[in-house]
């Protein structure tokens, strides 16, 4: 039988708890609350309140959501009214804030949907030059495709991916320990370094 995520538990989700309090504490090391964060969060804000616990500026965090823009904004004023992907070509272009800190908390497979592709939001995220040195990337996708791959498989694949995209565009990456499956869904966190400070 297939494991999906409940995402109406979300606030009171030990597991997302537990997720939000292992990346700020990597996201207050080496002073990266000084800097940017880019994550997917909700009108509950959960990651947001984990990463102003532990030092980042409110104006320093921004969240790109459509689908709860107008219950987020009225709470977070670095709320946009757009996907992600749509918020790192923008970025890009206008705003090139480099990102200490990304949290890109999937609600879909690694192949996606009509419109939230997590393959191209990762191979976005490090083609527009985002991660700043020592950074962290974490993403949680949902595993309904372990079925047919298998849950290593599923986690093998998504390691290849980030650790691709990443080379491709002069980073490293090194997967750090914390990640794991649980309810429907895969957590991994990586740390990002730009290869020539390496």
């Amino acid at each position: 039988m297939r494991e999906r995520y409940n995402s109406t538990i979300r606030t009171n989700d030990l597991n997302k708890i537990k997720i939000n309090k292992i990346l700020s504490e990597y996201a207050s090391y080496n002073n990266r609350n000084m800097g940017n964060a880019l994550i997917l969060d909700t009108e509950k804000l959960l990651t947001t309140k984990a990463l102003l616990n532990v030092g980042f500026q409110k104006d320093k965090i921004l969240i790109p959501n459509p689908y709860s823009y107008n219950k987020i904004i009225t709470k977070h004023t670095r709320t946009y009214d757009c996907l992600l992907n749509r918020f790192m070509k923008i970025n890009a272009y206008h705003f090139k804030y480099k990102i200490t800190f990304a949290f890109f908390d999937f609600m879909a497979t690694l192949s996606g949907n009509n419109e939230v592709k997590p393959k191209d939001d990762i191979r976005d995220y490090f083609k527009y030059k985002l991660p700043n040195n020592d950074s962290i990337f974490a993403i949680t996708v949902s595993v309904r495709e372990a079925n047919t791959i298998g849950h290593c498989a599923g986690i093998s694949l998504i390691d290849f991916i980030v650790c691709r995209e990443a080379l491709k565009n002069g980073y490293m990456i090194i997967k750090l320990p914390e990640g794991f499956s649980y309810n429907g869904l895969y957590w991994i966190v990586y740390k990002v370094l730009i290869r020539n400070n390496v």
